[in-house]
């Protein structure tokens, strides 16, 4: 990958997570009339991205923009709909804590995986994340509310 855009992708993170940590409550309208959702959401994405990243002693080899690509699938594609106030928590049992738990074990087999596939210390790219959650769907958590199945 270029240097430029591995800087752009380091910010693009940092910046998400940074503002979720400052300002958790702050709301956000989202593109539908209506709806809003705050900066926690993205808080719980980049906490279990991170704390998968520790666990597992990725940090020198996972690349930016496989932690931005992670970021924004949880956020965008998990976390979003499934808080949408026109989805109805209790037909879907959607528990928020427990949700928090389902990414963090996702994240952490998610990154788990892909650095099993790479070579000794190769850097973990975006390629890779995508390929590693085409690998393991079934056995992710998050699969099991039907989002994208």
């Amino acid at each position: 990958m270029r240097g430029e855009f591995y800087e752009i992708y380091r910010d693009l993170y940092e910046v998400y997570r940074r503002y979720a940590y400052l300002a958790p409550d702050y709301v956000f309208r989202l593109p539908f009339p209506g709806h809003f959702a705050n900066l926690r959401t993205i808080r719980w994405a980049t906490d279990a991205i991170e704390e998968a990243v520790s666990e597992l002693g990725l940090t020198r080899r996972l690349r930016p923009d496989a932690k931005h690509f992670l970021l924004i699938n949880f956020h965008q594609m998990v976390i979003l709909p499934l808080i949408h106030h026109d989805i109805h928590p209790e037909e879907l049992k959607i528990d928020l804590k427990k949700l928090s738990s389902e990414l963090k074990h996702d994240a952490y087999h998610i990154l788990s995986f892909a650095a099993k596939k790479k070579e000794s210390r190769d850097e973990i790219t975006s390629g890779d994340i995508l390929k590693a959650c085409a690998e393991i769907w079934g056995q992710l958590n998050l699969q099991v509310y039907d989002i994208w199945g």
